[in-house]
């Protein structure tokens, strides 16, 4: 079980911004700050007391890890909605297993093991659960005396629900998302238990802009009342956050950049940011730094590698005196993605992701990649006006380039 002493948070600073169309980027920061400030009227002002149940500030997402920490403006994958912000579960076009194992410190593991569901119709579904596992230690009484092994041992278990609200109708990648989890977790120190129930919520909010796309979310993390230990009843580990994240094609390849604000109720604000770079969609290269947090501040690294419907991650953070910590995680989607457009089939839609890969060779004149890209989406889609038009554009540049 992880308990802190709290710290004072200093006030958060916020900023708006400024106009848009409908679903307008300016708009929706604007929203976000407003959400958050809703949501947290007195999280923001630390108090006495002691927070317990910290275990779930632990991220046990091996891609969010190693970007910083951050993903509640992306959350595009099962284990960071799980953890940073529900409202991502709703951007998953396959069913979703994951399994991560967090080696935190000497004698101390994470385990987590989530399962994502999602439908045409209805939103996404979700499930997931977290044991905090402490190999036995030696206790002693008030006179020094040792009294035998201690045990420890932290869970939680929570069922999360996701959906899109809004968005194009060509797209379901984009609009807005909103998320929420109720979650049961329970905290065992030798022959004291105790349990609380919590829930967490969370907005996303995804468009194009420019070449790529970006995305802003909020989150409230473990809202709700702290657990009783023997009539004395502690601060529960809540966090609300805020995010923001680009991606785009760099070279034909994803660039990714993500940025959070963390801020927990009775501990200090802290800032992060990370990248993500995937070679040939294959091989992921992941760097990221989390500013001053009681958890462990300091630079992330990680790798990730995509085969069809496996992949594999693994981050590496730095957790100052305490050394490093390594998370490994597993992923598995399942049978054929949702019909993320009515309109369309499975083949068209990944013909359309092929057409705007594409588009961003083009305008990277890697006009050749380009062409087997169009080529592809033509197998999958052959009566493609927008591809055939691509197509022949991309064959007067290479005819030109002769």
């Amino acid at each position: 079980m992880i308990r802190e002493k709290p710290v004072r948070a200093q006030p958060g600073s916020a900023a708006g911004a400024s106009r848009g169309k409908p679903f307008a980027v300016s708009s929706a920061i604007s929203f976000f700050f407003l959400l958050i400030s809703f949501m947290a009227p007195e999280g923001l002002q630390a108090g006495a007391g002691r927070t317990a149940m910290n275990f779930l500030r632990i991220n046990a997402s091996p891609r969010s890890l190693a970007m910083g920490e951050t993903g509640a403006g992306l959350a595009d994958d099962s284990m960071s909605a799980m953890y940073l912000n529900p409202a991502g579960l709703a951007r998953l076009r396959y069913p979703e297993a994951s399994f991560s194992y967090n080696l935190l410190y000497e004698d101390i593991s994470l385990q987590h093991l989530s399962y994502a569901h999602p439908t045409r119709r209805w939103g996404a579904f979700g499930f997931s659960g977290t044991v905090l596992q402490v190999e036995k230690f030696d206790g002693y009484d008030n006179s020094g005396l040792r009294v035998g092994d201690v045990a420890a041992l932290d869970f939680a278990i929570k069922p999360v629900y996701a959906r899109r609200l809004a968005g194009p109708s060509e797209d379901q990648g984009q609009g807005l998302f909103v998320g929420a989890a109720a979650k049961y977790a329970r905290s065992e120190l030798d022959t004291v238990s105790a349990g609380a129930v919590m829930a967490d919520a969370g907005a996303l909010f995804v468009r194009s802009l420019g070449r790529g796309t970006f995305g802003i979310g909020g989150s409230a993390m473990s809202v709700g009342r702290g657990p009783d230990f023997g009539g004395e009843r502690d601060k529960p580990a809540t966090v609300y956050g805020l995010g923001l994240s680009y991606g785009a094609y760099f070279f034909g390849d994803p660039f990714t950049l993500a940025a959070d604000v963390k801020m927990p109720v009775y501990d200090e604000f802290s800032y992060a940011a990370g990248l993500e770079y995937g070679v040939k969609r294959i091989l992921f290269v992941r760097g990221g730094f989390i500013s001053h947090q009681s958890l462990g501040a300091g630079w992330r690294v990680g790798l990730g590698i995509k085969a069809k419907f496996l992949q594999v991650d693994y981050a590496l953070s730095e957790h100052g005196k305490m050394g490093m910590g390594h998370l490994m995680g597993v992923s598995v989607r399942f049978g054929e993605p949702i019909e993320t457009t009515p309109h369309l089939t499975p083949g068209q839609e990944k013909a359309a992701g092929l057409i705007r890969r594409a588009r961003a060779l083009i305008q990277d004149s890697r006009h050749y990649e380009a062409a087997l890209s169009l080529d592809e989406a033509l197998t999958l889609d052959p009566n493609n006006k927008e591809a055939l038009r691509l197509l022949r554009q991309v064959r007067d540049a290479l005819e030109r380039s002769r």
